[in-house]
């Protein structure tokens, strides 16, 4: 494997309502006549910025992928200058910002197959988004649903603490939750 690190090229997107996205993509400029080069989205997990996902996008391109990956807003850098009232939610990053980075994709890339890498959260994401039919490949990586009372009763309460009572109380203490869930 090549230890070249290919910069990517740095852009915004906008999402359905118009909320602009910062997005980065690795695009091959030769295409060979009988295959399209497939083209991953990488969504990232909840919080992360699309920047940890860059080595990761660099070797998908070195092996045959265009990739784009993109910070959900409120996020990164499409972070707004201060989050005070500044109203978002996972629902959101699936119904207006993956879905607005679907529909670039599939104009920037118009008939190269659709991949999407999906890191947490943005396993979720991909059922949010109404042109996710264009996506004919999806991987996850912990997409968990963290619902207690899905795990084996010996671990229930244990799960029903760290997803739900113990997530909670530094944002209550901090007076401050950024999903507005729990304020």
């Amino acid at each position: 494997m090549s230890t070249h690190f290919d910069e990517p090229q740095k852009f915004l997107v906008s999402a359905v309502d118009g909320y602009p996205l910062d997005a980065s993509a690795w695009i091959s400029q030769s295409e060979t006549f009988f295959t399209k080069r497939p083209v991953v989205i990488i969504n990232p997990a909840t919080s992360v910025h699309s920047r940890y996902y860059n080595h990761f996008a660099n070797y998908l391109y070195a092996n045959g992928f265009d990739v784009v990956t993109y910070d959900y807003r409120g996020i990164g850098n499409s972070r707004p200058n201060t989050l005070r009232g500044f109203d978002a939610s996972w629902i959101d990053w699936g119904t207006q910002d993956f879905e607005g980075i679907l529909r670039f994709v599939a104009t920037k890339f118009c008939g190269q197959p659709i991949h999407v890498v999906a890191h947490s959260v943005g396993g979720f994401l991909v059922g949010l988004a109404e042109s996710n039919h264009l996506v004919s490949r999806v991987f996850t990586m912990g997409a968990q649903f963290a619902y207690w009372k899905d795990y084996a009763r010996p671990r229930r309460l244990a799960m029903f603490w760290r997803w739900w009572v113990f997530p909670r109380q530094p944002p209550r203490l901090a007076r401050r939750y950024p999903s507005g869930c729990c304020s």
